[in-house]
């Protein structure tokens, strides 16, 4: 898999989107946001609040072989949080790829 020093997607760009309402998600990510007890308002709000500091890496997709998924790991509360998306090929919506607790170590 291929990996990126920098992010892929501009923070700017990705929060005017999730603040314009565009943001989607996947079903496997509402089963985990469900288990870990995370909200879509938990979601937007560390969207929202992602800064470099909380960039950990940018990686190719193992699914399409294409795209670049960008991964954070911010802090919400007391919890980090793993946080992977990508933005649509029209660059109209933010797809939320995987947002649960983080249990790396």
């Amino acid at each position: 898999m291929t990996e990126r020093d920098g992010p892929s997607y501009d923070l700017l760009e990705v929060q005017y989107l999730v603040r314009r309402g565009r943001v989607a998600t996947t079903v496997e990510v509402q089963r985990t946001m469900t288990r870990d007890e995370l909200s879509v308002a938990d979601l937007i709000a560390t969207l929202l609040r992602l800064t470099e500091v909380d960039f950990h890496k940018s990686m190719l997709s193992e699914r399409d072989g294409r795209s670049m998924l960008d991964v954070y790991r911010p802090f919400l509360v007391k919890a980090r949080i793993y946080l992977k998306f990508k933005l649509t090929p029209d660059r109209d919506r933010v797809l939320v790829l995987s947002f649960k607790k983080d249990t790396s170590r």
